[in-house]
């Protein structure tokens, strides 16, 4: 990562109060700079035509597209952006395509650190209840049998 190259972020959650925190948080850092802030997935892939951030930030649980599937899509259409997850869902667990998963409740300091060291490859950034897997997951089941196992089959 050059060191003079901001980090361009794009922030989407459908949340606006935990927008406006993170937008406080990330423009405060010299090194950051939020390029796009968005409360849909669909509209934040329309705008990655014409700006594409070096790390989305980006929640699990959002209305029309849910972040599992927007994480897809953004990794097949733009492989080299870094995907950080923030969620209220600690009993997830980390997927394979993303570069890491904190909750909600983190220090402003750890998601700065993660989001700078995500962007230096040194590590991936996964909350400390977490475990590494390769698939979402729910530990509690809000998902009845059959909804299962149409997720499994997807």
């Amino acid at each position: 990562m050059n060191k003079n190259k901001k980090v361009g972020i794009f922030v989407v959650d459908d949340h606006l109060m935990f927008l406006d925190g993170m937008i406080s948080i990330l423009t405060a850092q010299q090194n950051f700079e939020v390029l796009v802030v968005e409360t849909s997935a669909k509209n934040a892939l329309l705008k990655m035509n014409d700006k594409i951030p070096d790390i989305v930030i980006t929640d699990i649980s959002m209305p029309e597209m849910n972040g599992i599937e927007f994480i897809k899509i953004l990794k097949r259409q733009y492989p080299s952006v870094k995907i950080l997850v923030l969620s209220m869902f600690e009993n997830q667990q980390t997927h394979d395509g993303i570069d890491g998963y904190l909750l909600k409740e983190t220090n402003k300091d750890v998601l700065i650190e993660a989001i700078n060291g995500i962007m230096r490859n040194e590590k991936k950034y996964f909350n400390a209840n977490q475990n590494s897997s390769n698939s979402f997951e729910f530990k509690k089941s809000i998902l009845t049998k059959k909804e299962k196992e149409i997720i499994q089959l997807i």
